[in-house]
């Protein structure tokens, strides 16, 4: 339940409403359907709802409700199911025994507060039909009346209505159904009588029943008059009169619908039986009311009411009386009136001018409102409300009522304004007016500071008072005010009916004082940042500061001084815009409304220097060709350079577009002219050039952009949107959109119109060519119906740009021409074959012929013009007479209409008849593939013998040439083989006759597009090229103008070169090294595009970078290493950037030295190693054909610069050698030995040996990657160009002249695990010696630069993957 609540000041009133939720109409959920069963048997019907709230079940036989308790009904009980979300109810209908009254419509009807259901089916019982009795009835007259006749037993074949013994339906008012449903329409008394319905069956058996029917008219009500004008006491009465109706008729009469209450006293008088008064002896105001007779008889019911009005004059209910209320109060002045009717309350007011008139409130006062009862509420009272109201009540009876109050209105002691600001300027002086409104006698006094205030004790001060209509007026004057003046002054009046205050704040202004504590916090080359601290404002808020600052050269504040203005409420500023490395003299100012303060303490700052402050000067931009622009320029003016200046920006853009400059840098030369060349530019294009000086300290301001464009040329886009339209039959218009403006390279002259007919095969006419200004053209004189090809291009002074892609259109449909040629052929002695060749000119698509005919010899004919269908060229003309001459003419027609007929000829139709062929030779084209039928008609008396002859030769009827029926020559798919001659020959014993058809066969029927070219091909391919081939189509009617190759690189977007109709290769320059490309050609003329040819793929040479070894990369010292970029190898492609990182090698992170690494540079060094350290270097190398990774470790050296000794690495087969086969054992222990003995021995031991090892060996090669295979035995090394890694050997134990002195030792590179077989030769005793240019060397004395390697011992096991003995310790223990 929902409550609503409404109120005011005088009443209040409430609503409710009530929401249920949930509601769900019924829904029957199982039915029970029709039956036919016999007499005595049991029948039962079921029938479940389901609904919420749960439904009422009711059963109906035929329409009728069973009682309730009948015992065949059962309770409807709970029957739940999964599928329904709410419980359903189940009732059950049962006849335990089915009689043949029992027969009929059984329904179901479930109903709840939401909705009902209904279900019905038929029970019906097997048995001779039995129609149920009917009951009498009675009907009102002109009403449609339905009787219904219920029919038991089955089966039953017709129920009919008898009237009087009559069938039914007499006339039209009368419908019978064959359900047994009788219609009367509008029935009235004639259809007074007794109305049977019979029931019959199949077998013949009947059974009906009867019904009487009386037709009664229904009452029929005269309007019943009452006057206007009633008042109380008067009398009258009522009368209710029946003016027709059958009787007997009984009367009532009701009052506003319910029964006359006694009290009233009103009686009723029966005048007759057809007629009823009601009689009023003394009218009062409870007599007033709608007043109701109703006339009733058998059939209906009739209602007629009159209202009944009692006047009565106004009277008051409450008198009004006069009223006073306080100004700013609410004032209601009561005033209510009764009477009937009920009295309209219309309140006025004196208008306060001579004579004294009324006028209604609307007019004098708006805050006033009317309420229901008629009391008038004034709202917040004010005086001028005040004055004499009259309040009138009438409604119509008699003369009304009227009463005059007066309204007082007391005003108590106010001021308009409670609060007053007032402002004066120092020394000034300060006026306080204070004026009270209200009822006199009015007293004012005045407070300073919540204090009396005495003029008497403030000599500068005065205080006056003045009378006023509406109150008393006071002021107070201050004179020469100053700062402490300052205060607030309260102003206090008081009368009889209360009192109010103003209050005064006087505030003496004056300019404020300068802002303190100014300071710098910051500066740069062009911007100082400054803050002060607040100072007095003078009783005015500072409105602005104003920092002024100027150069130290100027000597006054006077001039050549600038400001800036900041918020009154900030305290710091910065000042921008200044010059670099300047010195600058600064002071704040405040201001306020009355004026500005003395300025600040000066500051004194220099500024800071900064790039060149000015652009450069004199910026010349001239055009070169079409493609380049030469630009010219000057230095900035020299107080602007900042310092010197290092080089220049030349930024340059296509004019008004948004796009970014382009730069490019010019280095400043000493004594060369500032110029440079812009080159790639686009073509007859508006370029903004800009040149920007630049120093040390960065790029200065740009120069004003220059505009300048490059030179013209021809159009590099066709024009576009180009569309035709055919306007008659020899005229085409052509209208089209200029190219884009980027693509016209020029100025604009005109444009070119080429235009050519398009024939039915791939035959190129002569094109024609028209010129024009504007951006349509309007083509005359062409050939009617015909199809046009239509290319349009845009020129300049340089000449024509790209053509548009044709277009098409057709010209208008015309009148055809005469049929090119026409025979007339006798076929007997009555008939002649007239046969015709289609116009020449057909101006459009025929439509029909017309055959025109005529007799020459009077003949009589019945049709003298006949109409023939356009796919046929020949007409049989018969029924004429023997040897009389006849002419024959043939036309044709189009849309258009017919055109000129051909030539007549005329033919006699006779018994003698040669032979002749109504077919026509011709040459024609077909395509390869298509349909062939070549016909050949012939005529002749006796018949005569056709033959087909294809270049002389007989035709032999065979699966690719048949001859049908009719002699027609069908080749079923045309072989270009077919091209010739072929001849049909017809021939009797009165004559021969032949026909030839001249046969060209080609490829196919492209409308002059060429065709596709083949053998497309890869020919060669380099770094940066890839050459192409391919052959021209085999047909050589279509023009070829030129080719289009269409390209791209893999993951790229497709381009496309235009190439010239001579070429059949081409090489495409400018690729990139090591990419895949994808290629396909189409060939092209005025008339399209042919199809492309087959998709090619081809890579251009290279490959990704090729990783060095780390011998050729990597030189270590003790904190950082040098890399030999260049080592790496291109792949064929030049290498782009290279990336380099390294880490640690037992860490994960890296550290990235540089991501943007040139090839070109030859030594990059990575610092910040720690020494003794393994690292693991990373770089990757990128290229245009991919990317290669590679990662070295290496150890750093000490810091001494000693090579850090590496982990001894046993040979797996290493510990099974005999002592005295193992190096490191046999040589200390005989060194050892013979030093101890013989030291002379030893050294001349040592030489022998020396020259024993190695007597012919020889130091091979430098750092180049060439193979060395080696002699076991330490015989000569052949080198090989072959690259084998660690191969590169460098020599030991370099000697001196003297041959004493030790020299640093040098070691051979590192030999990685997968080396060449060539090194597994290597003898594990082999020493080395120096070449003869080894003096050159430089000397390690740190062996910061040295490196050294692992020689593989050769195993003795099986297992060649062997263990690496540093060769340093096999040295050390040969040493002596």
């Amino acid at each position: 339940m929902y409550q609503c609540f409404v109120s005011n000041n005088e009443e209040s009133a409430q609503g409710t409403a009530q929401i249920n939720l949930g509601g769900a109409a019924p829904v029957l959920v199982r039915t029970f359907s029709g039956a036919t069963v016999s007499a005595g048997a049991a029948w039962t019907a079921q029938c479940e709802a389901a609904g919420w709230p749960a439904p009422a079940v009711q059963w109906q036989v035929d329409g009728v409700p069973l009682p309730a308790g009948d015992p065949r009904v059962s309770a409807p009980a709970p029957a739940p199911s999964a599928a329904q979300p709410r419980p359903s109810l189940l009732s059950e209908l049962r006849v335990a025994r089915v009689r043949p009254d029992d027969a009929g419509e059984y329904a179901c009807v479930a109903a709840n507060a939401a909705g009902s259901a209904r279900h019905a089916a038929h029970l019906r019982v097997l048995g001779p039909p039995h129609v149920k009795p009917m009951r009498d009835r009675v009907v009102a007259a002109g009403s449609d009346a339905v009787f219904v006749c219920r029919v038991a037993g089955f089966p039953i074949s017709e129920i009919r209505w008898l009237k009087d013994g009559k069938a039914l339906p007499e006339n039209h008012r009368h419908l019978v159904f064959p359900n047994g449903t009788l219609v009367i329409r509008n029935i009235h008394k004639s259809d007074n009588a007794g109305y049977v319905c019979v029931a019959s069956n199949p077998d013949g058996q009947t059974s009906r029943s009867k019904l009487n029917v009386q037709v009664m008219e229904a009452p029929a009500i005269d309007p019943i008059p009452t006057k206007s004008d009633l008042q109380e006491g008067m009398r009258i009465h009522l009368n209710c009169v029946v003016t027709k109706g059958d009787f007997p008729i009984t009367f009532r009469w009701l009052k506003d619908g319910s029964e006359i209450p006694p009290a009233l006293a009103v009686t009723e008088k029966s005048l007759d039986d057809y007629s009823r008064a009601l009689t009023f002896n003394s009218l009062s105001v409870l007599h007033s009311g709608n007043y109701t007779c109703q006339a009733s008889n058998a059939v209906a019911t009739t209602n007629h009411t009159t209202l009944l009005v009692v006047n009565v004059p106004p009277s008051w209910k409450v008198e009004p009386k006069d009223s006073e209320s306080l100004m700013g109060q609410n004032l209601l002045v009561s005033c209510a009136a009764e009477g009937s009717p009920k009295p309209t309350i219309r309140w006025t007011r004196e208008s306060g001018m001579p004579p004294s008139t009324y006028e209604d409130l609307s007019h004098t006062m708006n805050n006033y409102r009317i309420l229901e009862n008629g009391s008038l509420w004034i709202q917040n009272i004010h005086p001028e409300n005040k004055g004499y109201y009259s309040c009138q009540a009438t409604n119509g009876i008699g003369m009304g009522l009227n009463k005059i109050i007066y309204v007082t209105v007391h005003v108590p002691a106010t001021f308009s304004s409670p609060v007053q600001n007032v402002t004066v300027v120092k020394a000034g002086v300060a006026t306080l007016d204070c004026v009270a409104k209200g009822d006199k006698p009015i007293s004012i006094n005045w407070f300073l500071q919540g204090q009396p205030f005495d003029p008497a004790q403030h000599p500068r001060a005065e205080v006056s008072e003045e009378s006023l209509e509406f109150g008393v007026h006071s002021r107070l004057l201050i004179k020469n005010v100053n700062r402490d003046d300052s205060s607030s002054f309260i102003c206090q009046a008081t009368n009889h009916f209360g009192s109010d205050r103003s209050d005064f704040h006087l505030i003496v202004q004056e300019t404020p004082g300068p802002p303190t504590n100014v300071h710098v916090t910051g500066h740069t080359s062009r911007s100082v940042n400054l803050t002060w601290d607040h100072s007095y404002d003078g009783n005015s808020p500072v409105s602005v500061y104003i920092i002024q600052y100027k150069s130290t050269m100027a000597s006054s504040w006077q001039k050549n001084v600038q400001q800036i203005i900041v918020d009154g409420e900030q305290t710091s500023a910065s000042i921008n815009d200044l010059l670099p490395a300047h010195t600058y003299h600064l002071r704040v100012l405040a201001r306020n409304s009355l004026g500005v303060s003395n300025g600040s303490s000066i500051i004194t700052i220099t500024t800071a220097e900064e790039v060149p402050g000015g652009p450069p000067r004199d910026i010349q931009v001239q055009a070169r060709n079409s493609e380049t622009l030469l630009v010219t320029w000057k230095p900035p003016e020299e107080h602007l350079h900042h310092g010197e200046i290092m080089g220049y920006y030349i930024g340059y853009r296509a004019a008004n577009s948004s796009e970014p400059f382009h730069y490019k840098t010019y280095e400043v030369i000493p004594g060369m002219e500032l110029r440079n060349i812009l080159s790639g530019l686009r073509k007859f294009t508006e370029y903004s050039v800009l040149v920007q000086a630049y120093n040390r300290a960065g790029a200065g301001p740009r120069s004003e952009e220059v505009l300048a464009m490059t030179d013209e040329d021809v159009p590099g886009s066709p024009p576009s949107e180009v569309h035709c339209t055919a306007l008659s039959s020899q005229s085409i218009l052509v209208v089209w959109s200029s190219p884009q403006i980027s693509d016209i390279n020029g100025v604009l002259l005109g444009y070119r119109v080429t235009y050519r007919t398009v024939m039915e095969w791939d035959d190129i006419s002569t094109p024609s060519e028209q010129t024009t200004q504007v951006q349509k053209l309007e083509i005359f004189g062409l050939q009617r119906y015909c199809n046009y090809s239509i290319e349009v291009k845009a020129y300049t002074r340089k000449g024509d740009g790209v053509p548009s892609k044709p277009i098409f259109c057709r010209t208008q449909e015309d009148v055809p021409g005469a049929p090119d040629d026409i025979k007339a052929l006798v076929m007997d002695s009555r008939t002649l074959l007239i046969s015709w060749r289609p116009p020449r000119f057909p101006n459009g698509v025929i439509i029909n012929y017309k055959v025109y005919i005529q007799s020459l010899d009077g003949a009589s004919l019945p049709m003298e013009q006949f109409e023939v269908p356009p796919s046929q060229t020949h007409y049989t003309l018969s029924h004429l007479s023997p040897q009389r001459r006849y002419e024959m003419k043939v036309s044709a027609a189009t849309a258009a209409g017919e055109g000129v007929p051909s030539t007549s000829v005329v033919q006699a139709p006779s018994t003698h008849t040669p032979a002749r062929i109504a077919s026509f030779g011709h040459k024609m084209k077909v395509a390869r593939g298509e349909e062939l039928q070549l016909p050949c008609i012939a005529v002749g008396q006796p018949p005569p013998r056709r033959e087909w002859f294809h270049g002389g030769k007989s035709i032999q009827e065979d699966d690719h040439l048949r001859i049908n029926s009719e002699w027609t020559l069908l080749i079923p798919a045309v072989k270009l083989s077919d091209t010739g001659n072929y001849t049909c020959s017809a021939e009797n014993v009165f004559g021969k006759d032949e026909i030839t058809y001249f046969l060209l066969v080609q490829e196919s029927r492209n409308k002059g597009i060429p065709l596709a070219p083949t053998d497309f091909e890869v020919s060669k391919s380099t770094v940066s090229s890839i050459s192409l081939s391919w052959k021209s189509s085999l047909s050589t009617t279509n023009t070829v103008q030129g080719y289009y190759l269409n390209y791209k690189r893999e993951f790229g977007e497709w381009e496309k070169i235009k190439l010239s109709a001579e070429e059949n290769d081409f090489t495409l320059d400018g690729l990139q090294c090591g990419t895949k490309y994808q290629f396909y050609l189409q060939a092209f003329n005025q008339l399209g595009q042919s199809a492309p040819s087959e998709t090619i793929t081809s890579h251009t040479r290279g490959t990704a970078p090729i990783a060095p070894s780390k011998s050729h990369l990597i030189r270590v010292n003790s904190t950082s290493i040098s890399l030999n970029v260049g080592s790496w190898g291109t792949g064929g492609c030049p290498i782009t950037t290279l990336v380099v990182e390294y880490k640690p090698r037992q860490q994960h992170e890296w550290t990235l030295v540089s991501n943007n690494l040139k090839y070109q540079q030859i030594d990059f060094p990575v610092l910040d190693l720690s020494p003794e350290t393994w690292y693991t270097l990373r770089m990757t190398a990128h290229n245009s054909a991919g990317s290669t990774v590679s990662t070295y470790d290496f150890i750093t050296l000490t810091n001494s610069g000693a090579i850090v000794e590496p982990d001894l690495i046993i040979h797996s087969g290493y510990k099974y050698n005999h002592f005295y086969k193992d190096l490191g054992v046999i040589i200390p222990v005989i060194t050892s030995l013979v030093t101890v003995i013989v030291a002379g021995i030893g050294i001349f031991l040592y030489f022998r040996r020396k020259q024993e090892s190695l007597p012919d060996n020889k130091f091979v090669g430098t750092t180049s990657e060439k193979s060395c295979d080696m002699a076991p035995t330490g015989g000569t090394s052949a080198c090989t160009d072959q690259k084998v890694s660690g191969c590169t050997m460098m020599p030991s134990s370099p000697r001196t002249a003297s041959g004493d002195r030790e020299e640093p030792l040098y070691l051979p590179e590192p030999v990685p695990p997968a080396a060449p077989a060539s090194t597994d030769t290597v003898n594990p005793y082999a020493t080395f010696r120096l070449p003869p240019d080894a003096e050159n060397l430089p000397a390690y004395d740190n062996y910061s630069d040295s490196v050294y390697m692992k020689i593989k011992k050769k195993s003795q096991q099986i297992n060649a993957d062997g263990d690496w003995v540093p060769l340093h310790s096999l040295y050390q223990a040969h040493r002596y």
